[in-house]
C-alpha cells in the first residue's frame, strides 16, 4: 500500500456560528444555512485535535523510517473520519471506511475506561487524565458512529442478541456468556449496576480486541474482509455503548454523568446507607421511614411502577390518603435525595468554575425538574402531598414549594439534620434561606 511519509497535521476550522441554529442530519451531520450546506466544523475540529495529539505523540517514540507507522495509521483514520464532516464526501462515506478508526476509538475507551477496576491507580492525577482520554476518545467515537448508524436507539431486549454479534465479529471468548431477556429484565429491574458492570467488561474486552485487529489490518493490500468484521463489530460495540450509557441515566439521572461523578454518588450512598439515610449525627429520624436506605436501581414512576395506586382517579383527598403507603413515601424520599445528590455534584463543578456564585436551588422543580407539575412525577408529588394536608393541591403548588419544606412536611424527613448533605447545599445553594 502506498504511503506518503509526511503528512501534516490538520488545521483546525474556525467559522463564524450561523445566526440560526444548525440542523443536524444523519449518517452525515450537515449544517444547513438558507439552503448551503456548511461544514461541521465542530466536528473536524474535535477530529482534528485528538488525532493531532495521537500522531505528535506516535511521533515521539517511534522509528521515522518505520513503514508502517502507527503515525501513519492514524494520519489515514484522519483523514477518513474528516470527510464526515465535508456534506459533500459524507453520504458516500461507508461503515467499512471508518471501522479502523471507530476501533481504534474502541480500544483507547478500554485502555482508559475508569469504570474498570484494573485501569484505576493509586495516583488520583493520573486517574484524572486518563479519564479526560476516556470522555474524548468515546465523545468521537459516539459521534462518528451516530454519523454511520443513524437511528440507532438502546433497546436492552436486543442485548443479547448485540453482544453475540460483537463476539462473533471480534472472535473473543472473554466476553460475558448469552443472557436471557427475563435476565436482563430482572437486572435492570432489581440490579443495574451489575449489568452495568458487565456490559463495561464487554465494551473492555471488545474493544482491546477491536484495536489490535485494526492494526493488524491496515498493512494489508486487501483488507475488505476485514474492515467488514470491524464494521459489523462496531455497530455492535455502539449500541452497546448506548445500552450502557442508558444504565448510566437510569442510575444517576444523566446519561453523560462521567465515571467519577457517579462513583462520588455511590459514596454518598453507601454513607447514607450505613448511617440511616443520610443523619452522620448518630441519631435517627424517628418517622414512620424508619432506616429507608437509597437503592442503586432507578425508582420509575407511572402506571406500571409501585406508584401506580396514585395514577387512579380518587374523589377526595381521604381515598388518596387510604392509596398512600409508606413504601410510596419511602420510594419518593429516596429519590428526592438521589435528585439532591445529583444536583450537588452539579452545582459543585459550577461553583468550582464561579467561585462568587450561589445557585438558585430552592423549590421543588429547581431541585426535580419541571416534570414534578407537568410529569408523570407530578401525581406522585401531589397526592402524597394531599394525603398529609388532608385538602386538595395543585402540582404549581408543590413545583415552587421549597424542597425543604417539603420534604419535613410530607416525608417526616428533616433536610438540616443530615448533615452532609446540608453542607453542601449550604455552601452552593440557597436551599434554606
Amino acid at each position: 500500500m502506498e504511503r506518503t511519509k509526511e503528512l501534516p497535521n490538520m488545521p483546525e476550522i474556525n467559522q463564524p456560528e450561523p445566526d440560526i441554529k444548525a440542523k443536524v442530519e444523519t449518517p452525515a451531520a450537515k449544517s444547513v444555512v438558507a439552503g448551503v450546506l456548511r461544514t461541521d466544523t465542530s466536528y473536524f475540529n474535535e477530529v482534528s485535535r485528538h488525532f493531532n495529539a495521537a500522531r505528535e505523540i506516535a511521533r515521539q517514540v517511534e522509528d521515522p523510517n518505520e513503514e508502517n507507522s502507527y503515525e501513519l495509521f492514524l494520519a489515514e483514520q484522519q483523514r477518513t473520519l474528516g470527510k464526515l464532516a465535508n456534506p459533500r464526501l459524507a453520504d458516500r462515506v461507508t461503515p467499512q471506511e471508518v471501522s479502523l478508526a471507530l476501533s481504534d476509538l474502541a480500544g483507547n475507551m478500554a485502555f482508559d475506561n475508569p469504570d474498570i477496576e484494573s485501569n484505576r491507580t493509586d495516583d488520583p492525577k493520573q486517574n484524572a487524565e486518563n479519564e479526560k482520554r476516556y470522555l474524548e476518545s468515546k465523545k468521537l467515537f459516539m459521534e462518528t458512529a451516530a454519523k454511520i448508524f443513524p437511528d440507532t436507539e438502546p433497546d436492552f431486549m436486543q442485548l443479547s442478541s448485540v453482544s453475540e454479534i460483537l463476539r462473533e465479529s471480534t472472535n473473543s471468548a472473554l466476553l460475558h456468556p448469552e443472557i436471557s431477556v427475563r435476565e436482563v429484565e430482572k437486572f435492570l429491574h432489581d440490579n443495574p449496576k451489575e449489568l452495568a458492570r458487565r456490559i463495561d467488561d464487554d465494551l473492555y474486552f471488545a474493544g482491546h480486541k477491536m484495536k489490535s485487529d485494526a492494526w493488524i489490518a491496515y498493512p494489508s493490500k486487501d483488507r475488505s474482509a476485514q474492515e467488514t468484521k470491524l464494521a459489523t463489530a462496531s455497530e455492535a460495540l455502539y449500541k452497546l455503548q448506548l445500552m450502557r450509557d442508558e444504565l448510566q441515566k437510569r442510575m444517576y439521572r444523566q446519561a453523560d454523568m462521567s465515571p467519577s461523578d457517579a462513583r462520588k454518588i455511590d459514596t454518598i450512598r453507601t454513607e447514607v446507607k450505613a448511617v440511616g439515610m443520610g443523619v452522620v449525627t448518630g441519631k435517627e429520624q424517628k418517622d414512620e421511614l424508619g432506616e429507608a436506605a437509597l437503592r442503586d436501581k432507578k425508582i420509575e414512576f407511572g402506571t406500571n411502577g409501585p406508584f401506580a395506586a396514585l395514577y387512579v382517579e380518587h374523589k377526595s383527598p381521604e381515598e388518596v390518603k387510604k392509596a398512600v403507603t409508606p413504601e410510596m413515601k419511602r420510594l419518593l424520599l429516596e429519590s428526592m435525595l438521589q435528585s439532591i445528590d445529583v444536583s450537588n455534584i452539579g452545582a459543585e463543578e459550577y461553583v468550582r468554575k464561579n467561585p462568587d456564585v450561589i445557585l438558585n436551588r430552592k423549590g421543588v422543580a429547581q431541585f426535580i425538574g419541571i416534570g414534578v407539575a407537568t410529569g408523570e412525577p407530578s401525581v406522585v408529588y401531589q397526592k402524597i402531598a394531599v394525603a398529609a394536608e388532608g385538602r386538595v393541591i395543585s402540582p404549581s403548588e408543590i413545583a415552587r414549594m421549597s424542597m425543604v419544606d417539603y420534604l419535613k412536611r410530607y416525608l417526616g424527613y428533616d433536610l438540616r439534620a443530615d448533615k452532609k448533605r446540608t453542607e453542601l447545599l449550604e455552601k452552593l445553594t440557597n436551599a434554606f434561606l
